[in-house]
């Protein structure tokens, strides 16, 4: 089991600390896929809308097994996006058949510093997220809750739940176009 905790948040030195936010989609054991798997673990119609909504305008930064699930799964999320920056030490190479740049960025500070001054979007994976919360002033947490427990390897960091608080929680039943019945939360950072 991959686990990782945030114990401190840090900043980085290269960082130019873009406004951000997260965006996840999780079990309620806190999965959120499985190792070497490029297709989701649910089919929720509703939540890749509103992810698409969420990413409209926005740089999305993810690694480079989110990005190949996004064109697999066809989610329509990267082609709202202004441009997407994965995270991989290897190479690899992307079409860009959703008409928005698509770049390869080898550290979280590089993925910043390719973002500018745009809004930023951080669509994981674990080490992604840990790195968002850890580097970058993060104040908002979109977190899709799957009401299901499945099996899977990769997990959402531990955050601090004391830290933030739920603006916004919508619920959606299961139906033809939705596998399980869902909540989509805003979660927003507490004022110290």
């Amino acid at each position: 089991m991959d686990t990782i905790c945030i114990l401190e948040r840090k900043k980085s030195p290269m960082a130019i600390n873009p406004k951000g936010s997260i965006a996840a989609a999780v079990d309620e054991n806190n999965v959120l896929g499985r190792k070497g798997r490029s297709s989701l673990l649910w089919h929720l119609k509703k939540d890749l809308e509103h992810l698409a909504k969420l990413a409209a305008g926005k740089i999305i930064i993810c690694g480079k097994e989110t990005l190949a699930s996004l064109i697999a799964n066809d989610s329509g999320v990267l082609k709202t996006a202004a441009k997407a920056v994965f995270l991989s030490k290897n190479a690899s190479i992307f079409s860009d058949f959703y008409r928005i740049p698509i770049e390869q960025a080898t550290s979280f500070d590089q993925a910043l510093l390719l973002a500018g001054d745009r809004e930023v979007i951080v669509l994981g994976g674990p080490r992604v997220y840990a790195e968002a919360i850890n580097y970058m002033n993060i104040q908002t947490i979109h977190l899709t809750i799957v009401h299901v427990k499945i099996w899977g390897d990769l997990y959402f960091p531990k955050i601090n739940r004391s830290e933030w608080r739920i603006i916004a929680s919508v619920q959606h039943k299961r139906n033809s176009e939705n596998d399980f019945n869902f909540t989509i939360r805003t979660l927003v950072r507490r004022s110290p």
